[in-house]
């Protein structure tokens, strides 16, 4: 297992929620893979533009030498502005992922 620990999301982090978003992005099996503008559509640059709005909330896992390792995050919508996710206005949408290299050791289970 990766030694790591979870701290709150910071500006400077934005940019690796961008990369988070696209890691997290799931093709089947076969497909070509997405190409790394697609974040930045309007069906997916809401869940990281303006990040630290108010409902804002997240964490980073970073390992010992402070590389950060994965995100997972929680932001409100609502039905004007609704992600894949939506459920009402008062439950937030959750986003997650790692880095490819950090997969399979463990730390999804924080």
């Amino acid at each position: 297992m990766t030694e790591y620990r979870v701290r709150p999301i910071e500006t400077e982090d934005v940019p690796f929620l961008w990369e988070m978003l696209y890691a997290s992005l799931h093709t089947q099996a076969g497909d070509e893979p997405l190409k790394p503008e697609i974040v930045y559509s309007s069906e997916l640059s809401k869940y990281v533009e303006g990040w630290g709005r108010a409902g804002d909330f997240g964490y980073i896992a970073v390992d010992t030498l402070g590389r950060r390792l994965g995100s997972i995050t929680l932001r409100l919508y609502d039905e004007q502005n609704a992600g894949y996710g939506y459920v009402n206005a008062a439950t937030p949408e959750m986003g997650m992922a790692v880095i490819e290299e950090a997969r399979g050791k463990g730390l999804g289970l924080f």
